[in-house]
Parts: structure tokens; C-alpha cells; sequence
């Protein structure tokens, strides 16, 4: 029964300790960044609400997918008010570092 007990919390603290290593891996990544403007287009945006457990709390995470020149699609997380203002078909300028939103400013398409 020991051995099951050692080998359960061996488990959980491998799985902390992962979690633990990839949120500050991203946050590393996020910080060391440059932060880049780009025209953009918005061509998806997306709600995804979770329910805790109790199902008295939700969490709502918004996402607006940008197109760039390039062709690339980028996928960011963005405020609430600013998911709620922006529309799928406006260009303007992206700025955001790594994978933060920093900002959208919508202006005509050139």
C-alpha cells in the first residue's frame, strides 16, 4: 500500500511540476519577445467557456484569429470588450509580443 501511495504522489508531483515548467516557459518566452506590429485581417473569433466543477463558475476565454501578409494565421487570446468590438472581416494593425494581444487598431484596407 505504500508503494501505491509513493508511486501516486510521484505522479502528481511529475504532473505539477510539468504544468509548473510550461506556464513559466511561455511567460519567459512572452517577456524575451519583441513586440511586433503587423496588418492584419480578422478572419476567425471564437468563445470558449469552461464550467468548474460545481457548475456555479464559468470561465470564458476569448480568441480572435489574425491573418498577417504573409499568410499566417495567428490565434490570440483578447480581453472580453475587445472581442465584443472587433468583427470577423476587419483589417487594421495587430500589435502583440510573442503570444500576448497587446492591440488592434481597424482602418481601411489598402
Amino acid at each position: 500500500m505504500e508503494i501505491f501511495f509513493g508511486l501516486f504522489f510521484a505522479v502528481w508531483l511529475f504532473v505539477f511540476c510539468f504544468i509548473f515548467f510550461n506556464i513559466f516557459k511561455n511567460f519567459k518566452n512572452n517577456k524575451n519577445a519583441p513586440i511586433l506590429e503587423v496588418s492584419a485581417e480578422i478572419v476567425d473569433k471564437q468563445k470558449i467557456t469552461r464550467r468548474n466543477n460545481d457548475n456555479v463558475h464559468n470561465f470564458t476565454n476569448y480568441y480572435i484569429s489574425f491573418k498577417v501578409k504573409s499568410g499566417d494565421v495567428i490565434k490570440l487570446c483578447v480581453p472580453n470588450d475587445v472581442y465584443n468590438y472587433l468583427f470577423v472581416g476587419d483589417y487594421g494593425l495587430l500589435e502583440f509580443k510573442g503570444t500576448k494581444f497587446l492591440g488592434f487598431s481597424s482602418k481601411d484596407k489598402e
